[in-house]
């Protein structure tokens, strides 16, 4: 029997971040066998590994209710959490993996707006400038990284890498298949995948975006969404903030220096051959067809 840790996740949604993360837990969370947590990116095996397995453990319903969780922390393939992964691997060897892939340039650039313009990192500057502080917008799209790291630690039958347009536009497959992998039957959610996209918007009192952050990042947080509710959480979002005008892909990327964009250029191609590598494989295993899914969406 394999050795695992008690309050360890079942499935787990290890990235790549903005990739329609968001919906396809969201999704998962309404079947009434599965237990998505207090918070959708508990990043325990990351960022939060000091606070314990107490603190994780009680982010979830009680063991003994027989239910199934689910942790969707996208930053356990950041390149600053190298041994997130390893940790996952750990606790349950038997965990399902689930990574989502999405067109790399056009997932660099909402990474970089996300934190840009919601969270208020300012002091990041521009696209060019983002990507020289911090390694984790190039890193977190390093698909033929994390794959192989995936590949390393974890079985093949346990990981499903997952294309963009079906996380979001036909996520009902995707997560039939799921839950059928963890013998669960099938659950219809009747969710709309705009409701639960993590899009960039406006606070429309400045003061509350630093009252946002400091809230996430506290310990309170997961006892204040439980006692809220993730839905009305939602809703109060979408009434402090508003919609908001993004500057295009193209203006984004043409902050880059030519270095810079020759290096991210070359990484996207390397990231989608590794991608439709991973898929024609993996759709011979399955008898599914998501690599023209992938090429449509990545224009492979």
């Amino acid at each position: 029997m394999s050795r695992r840790d008690p309050v360890a996740p079942d499935l787990v949604i290890v990235g790549a971040a903005r990739s329609g993360t968001s919906f396809l837990s969201a999704t998962l969370a309404h079947h009434p066998q599965i237990d998505a947590g207090s918070v959708k990116e508990p990043n325990f095996y990351s960022s939060r590994w000091d606070d314990g397995r107490d603190w994780y453990d009680a982010l979830f319903e009680p063991r003994e209710r027989g239910l199934l969780r689910v942790d969707g922390s996208v930053s356990y393939t950041y390149p600053q959490h190298p041994l997130a992964l390893e940790r996952v691997r750990d606790a349950n060897p038997d965990a399902q993996i689930v990574y989502t892939v999405r067109e790399p340039l056009a997932r660099l650039v909402s990474h970089y707006q996300l934190f840009r313009h919601y969270y208020g990192r300012d002091d990041w500057g521009s696209l060019g400038e983002a990507i020289e502080r911090s390694p984790m917008f190039l890193g977190a799209g390093d698909y033929a990284h994390w794959l192989g790291r995936l590949d390393e630690l974890f079985p093949v039958e346990q990981i499903l890498v997952v294309p963009f347009p079906a996380t979001t536009k036909d996520v009902g497959p995707t997560t039939d298949l799921l839950l059928s992998r963890m013998g669960l039957p099938p659950a219809e959610a009747g969710l709309q995948a705009p409701t639960f996209r993590n899009e960039v918007r406006d606070f429309r009192f400045p003061g509350l975006r630093s009252v946002h952050r400091t809230l996430q990042k506290s310990r309170v947080y997961p006892a204040v969404r439980s006692a809220v509710g993730a839905d009305r959480l939602r809703r109060v979002r979408q009434a402090v903030t508003r919609p908001t005008s993004l500057p295009s892909r193209d203006a984004e990327l043409a902050t880059l220096s030519s270095a810079q964009r020759q290096h991210v250029e070359q990484q996207s191609e390397v990231a989608k051959q590794a991608v439709t590598e991973w898929l024609r494989d993996q759709d011979a295993r399955l008898g599914m067809d998501w690599s023209s899914v992938w090429a449509a969406h990545a224009g492979t």
